[in-house]
């Protein structure tokens, strides 16, 4: 038999990264047990096996919790990430790595794919990247743009008579789905800056 043949298998494994806006819940826990579990045996069975995660630490979710927080971004995820280890080694969960999307490897690497392909020659079909003009809100007191999660806005959602019969009410819309329209633009109405969401109210 062959080198190639008689080589183990090789596994690269990971499950989804951990959003570092908020503490380690069951979610997390279920999942990296299953992962743990399915690596053991993997390994039993003579694969070699790489089990690695990391912590997701970009998004405007973290910027909010942060900022409620008095914090920079950095410190906050530093501070969750300081909390992981009890909930690991509490249920015998055992990455070989464990690392982060904030580490300089992962900036260089996203850098490289983009500049690989923004640069592709014409013989190959020519950048792969449109660059486009678009319009965004702006902070002038943050001085960034803004995601849609920091905009805070009322929307008016008219449940006239005539809007309903646009939505097809007169043609047998089910009345479960009107209602449920109108407890979304009651949740929508009530949304306060700083306070409940519309998600918040819609779903109690």
């Amino acid at each position: 038999m062959s080198a190639t043949l008689s080589a183990p298998r090789q596994l690269f494994v990971t499950t989804a990264l951990p959003y570092a806006n908020g503490n380690f819940h069951v979610g997390h826990i279920m999942e990296y047990i299953q992962a743990d579990i399915w690596v053991r045996y993997q390994r039993m069975q003579g694969v070699n096996v790489d089990f690695v995660c990391a912590d997701d630490t970009h998004g405007a979710p973290i910027m909010i919790a942060a900022e409620k927080a008095g914090k920079t971004p950095q410190q906050f995820v530093a501070d969750i990430a300081a909390g992981r280890k009890p909930y690991l080694d509490g249920f015998h969960i055992s990455f070989d790595n464990w690392h982060s999307t904030d580490a300089p490897e992962n900036h260089e690497l996203a850098r490289q794919i983009y500049r690989d392909l923004r640069d592709l020659p014409e013989s190959q079909g020519g950048s792969l990247i449109e660059r486009k003009t678009i319009e965004q809100f702006f902070d002038p007191e943050k001085n960034m743009f803004l995601p849609d999660r920091f905009i805070q806005h009322a929307v008016q959602l008219d449940f006239a008579a005539e809007h309903l019969g646009e939505l097809g009410v007169q043609d047998g819309f089910h009345p479960a789905r009107v209602a449920f329209f109108e407890q979304l633009a009651d949740a929508v109405d009530h949304v306060q800056p700083g306070g409940q969401s519309g998600n918040d109210l819609l779903f109690q």
